[in-house]
């Protein structure tokens, strides 16, 4: 049986995570990338904290192109950006998905 304070602490991480993912959806349009990675970054250790682990596996592919980017200093391709949207979209789905669970 799964402890009660930590499924409360799971449904507010999602709900922030939501709100969250729309700074970061916002980021991406201003092109910070520097704090874009920073903000995946958080997110692949926070989900692997609280038992959602989709979360870091989403993340941490986006950290470490930004992380590339950054050390090239280079942007990402048009390729790419649309790679991290994609990815902020699949997050916020399973987000919603999960806290209807």
């Amino acid at each position: 049986m799964m402890n009660p304070n930590l499924k409360d602490l799971q449904t507010e991480y999602l709900q922030r995570l939501i709100v969250r993912l729309k700074k970061i959806s916002n980021l991406l349009n201003l092109g910070h990338w520097s704090e874009l990675e920073t903000e995946f970054h958080k997110l692949k250790g926070n989900g692997k904290t609280l038992g959602f682990s989709w979360v870091s596996e989403l993340a941490a592919p986006i950290e470490q192109l930004l992380k590339t980017h950054r050390r090239l200093g280079t942007a990402p391709s048009q390729a790419e950006i649309d790679q991290i949207n994609s990815s902020i979209l699949e997050l916020e789905r399973l987000a919603r998905d999960t806290l209807k669970t």
